[in-house]
């Protein structure tokens, strides 16, 4: 029953080179080899491309070519090398993925290999603490800086980390934001910010979607790969114990990836 999926990569959770022009090298062979798997299949698979983001003008110039052969999305992580998700370095990133109406997708990943060990340490193989906590830390500090109001027309969309987080972050947020800011959080944060999470079909959905809404939350199944984050019949696992109302399953999975994806 699935009419169009969303390809993401799993070889990019970390740093893949050191030195820029290797990294362009590997990127563009990516994303070359997605281009092809789009256009084999006619427009069933749609995917999130992977940009040289240590050289901005050749991420640029790749994006551009990315989104006129199939993809969807930019893939970043909770930590991008030396650079945080609001440094104003990914500004012009930022401006053109709006231009271009794609989505920047937030996986979980840290491509700071310093901090990625030293989050491992004893602690193998580490990725929940370097991975998954690094992405709502991205979230996190996204709205404290503001960039959703910086960038009217962004979405974002945070894959592999479950959903359960996101009460307790948009809770924090709205004690720290007026005392720290001087801002109120909005009434509804996901919607007026353009973010969107991806669950997993275990989540407590009825608790989690009083704080996401209805209209911001998508499923992941991991779908051709098997780890601790696969739940490959999470779509009709969503559908059968999610304890939701078959309007809402049909809003996961067909409407709001529609709308995140701009499909």
């Amino acid at each position: 029953g699935v009419d169009i999926q969303v390809l993401w990569p799993t070889l990019f959770l970390e740093r893949i080179a050191d030195r820029p022009e290797a990294e362009i090298a590997v990127c563009k062979s990516y994303n070359r080899w997605l281009a092809h798997i789009w256009q084999e299949g006619k427009g069933r698979l749609r995917w999130i491309c992977v940009l040289p983001l240590q050289t901005m003008s050749e991420a640029l110039e790749q994006l551009r070519v990315a989104h006129a052969h199939g993809a969807v999305g930019v893939f970043m992580r909770g930590i991008e090398n030396e650079h945080l998700l609001h440094d104003p370095y990914f500004f012009p990133l930022y401006d053109e993925v709006s231009t271009l109406n794609m989505a920047i997708g937030v996986h979980a990943g840290n491509a700071n290999p310093y901090v990625r060990e030293l989050l491992a340490q004893r602690n193998l193989p580490g990725t929940f603490w370097a991975y998954r906590m690094s992405s709502i830390g991205a979230f996190h500090s996204l709205v404290m800086a503001g960039l959703p109001d910086r960038f009217p027309k962004l979405r974002m969309v945070f894959v592999e980390i479950a959903a359960q987080w996101v009460p307790w972050t948009l809770k924090d947020l709205a004690r720290r934001l007026p005392q720290q800011r001087g801002r109120e959080l909005p009434e509804n944060p996901m919607q007026a910010y353009r973010l969107y999470v991806a669950c997993q079909s275990d989540d407590d959905l009825p608790y989690v979607l009083k704080y996401t809404g209805e209209d911001n939350m998508l499923m992941g199944t991991d779908y051709g790969h098997h780890d601790h984050a696969a739940d490959l019949e999470g779509l009709r696992n969503l559908q059968t114990a999610g304890g939701i109302s078959e309007h809402v399953y049909m809003k996961i999975v067909d409407a709001n990836p529609k709308a995140a994806y701009a499909l």
